[in-house]
């Protein structure tokens, strides 16, 4: 009850949104593709966007399901030895969040598209990896518990999850040296294949033999990495089988112990800092814009520029929100040219359009070498940076009309604003009769 403040506000601003009604394509982008489950073991098996480019699916920090070495195979251990209703709960959940995770690699997602509430308004399903997170942690968590009542009981299961982890670890290293030694064809092919599909969003480098090299050489080093951590976990295994409950304080701190340095290897790398600055609006463009105190919107091409200004105040007609507005995205993808019916969450005003007139745009931010050679635009501002042009033709923030035209169909709506015969300085354009409108027939339009 408590949360329903914030539910139902947003339930009723979904129905409203581009995610009303988005299509099964829309929805199923960002499905996690079955071979990242490669990384729960191997991290850079695809790249890992610092010392070699990502070349894999998607985006690599959604598509990642790296959780540690070790709290994955102590996990494994709880589901094959501990049969308790806890971790029969959080096997089923992280089986479950998995499978939802996978989205358009399995047919369930069609049937949840079609016949689940809920399941036609958001895409990214690879986002349930973090259920399946948090799933394998409390597993881990299991499988310490039942790690100690093996070592206390002096269960023989503890011995052959030893052996099965040796056995493992030395599989990992001989596929990584026969890798490096013979795998470098197989390696180009498999890259060359994944550079063909559809499902990329960042651009790969040039394949070149040096690239080649290198990715082979993160993977491998990936795989070696994961083969002496499992290798160790084995060998703590065996000291516990021997030694029981003597060696159980230590060993369990050394686990702990290999389990941070594993993670601390694998995420310290991606704790990232930049300098604030970079999210607020250049200096002397900012200086210019807020020189004039009339209400104004701007509009520009630039992608990184589509947020900024929000810190200053400046309002920007494109821009990313994740639940955007279904009629402004309609209204936007009309003005830039787009499929109307396109779920857009993010506004890209690509080129001037007449219509943005009526959102009040009078600046158009552009880069040096971009020019805007209508009439009614003049060149105000210019630095090293940007240059901004003014649309000396914008239409006031607000202003009265004293005619109106009443089209109920949005397509004749969208024809209507296009057509010269359509002032927005006089008239305005309603979807529904207004009792308080005088009756004349003039104003009822097709």
């Amino acid at each position: 009850a408590l949360s329903a403040v914030q539910l139902l506000p947003t339930l009723e601003l979904t129905r409203h949104s581009v995610r009303e009604a988005l299509t099964y394509e829309w929805v199923s982008a960002f499905s996690l593709p079955p071979e990242k489950l490669i990384t729960l073991l191997i991290p850079d098996f695809f790249g890992n966007l610092l010392d070699v480019s990502y070349w894999g699916k998607n985006y690599l920090w959604e598509m990642s399901v790296y959780l540690g070495v070790i709290p994955f195979a102590i996990a494994v251990l709880a589901i094959i030895f501990d049969h308790s209703r806890h971790v029969l709960i959080f096997s089923f959940i992280a089986a479950a969040s998995l499978i939802l995770a996978l989205g358009d690699h399995t047919p369930l997602l069609r049937f949840l598209y079609h016949f689940a509430p809920g399941f036609s308004m958001f895409r990214g399903l690879s986002k349930f990896t973090f259920v399946f997170a948090f799933a394998v942690s409390m597993l881990a968590g299991c499988g310490v518990k039942k790690l100690t009542t093996l070592a206390e009981k002096k269960r023989p299961e503890l011995r052959y999850a030893a052996y099965a982890l040796l056995g493992i670890s030395l599989g990992l290293a001989s596929l990584g040296i026969l890798g490096w030694f013979y795998g470098h064809g197989f390696w180009r092919s498999l890259i060359e294949t994944f550079s063909k599909t559809e499902d990329r969003y960042s651009p790969l480098p040039a394949l070149t033999e040096n690239f080649f090299n290198h990715s082979i050489r993160a993977a491998l080093e990936s795989v070696i990495k994961t083969s002496i951590l499992l290798l160790s976990l084995g060998g703590l295994f065996f000291i516990l089988d021997k030694t029981q409950r003597r060696s159980l304080p230590v060993c369990m701190v050394s686990i702990l112990a290999l389990t941070a340095i594993d993670l601390w290897h694998f995420g310290s790398r991606y704790l990232a800092t930049y300098d604030p600055k970079v999210s607020y609006m250049d200096k002397e463009l900012k200086a210019f814009l807020k020189s004039d105190k009339q209400p104004f919107r701007v509009a520009t091409p630039i992608f990184p520029l589509l947020n900024v200004g929000l810190l200053e105040g400046i309002e920007n007609v494109g821009g990313y929100d994740a639940i955007a507005l279904k009629n402004y995205s309609e209204f936007i993808n009309f003005a830039q040219g787009f499929p109307i019916d396109e779920p857009n969450t993010v506004m890209e005003i690509r080129g001037v359009s007449p219509v943005l007139g009526l959102l009040n745009v009078k600046y158009y931010i552009l880069q040096p070498p971009m020019r805007i050679g209508l009439s009614t635009f003049e060149l105000v501002f210019q630095n090293s940076r940007y240059k901004v042009y003014r649309d000396n033709g914008a239409l006031p923030r607000s202003f009265i009309v004293h005619d109106a035209w009443i089209i109920k169909d949005r397509e004749a709506i969208f024809r209507a604003m296009a057509s010269p015969e359509f002032n927005p300085t006089s008239s305005a354009i309603i979807d529904e009769a207004i009792d308080s409108l005088p009756n004349n027939p003039n104003l009822q339009r097709p």
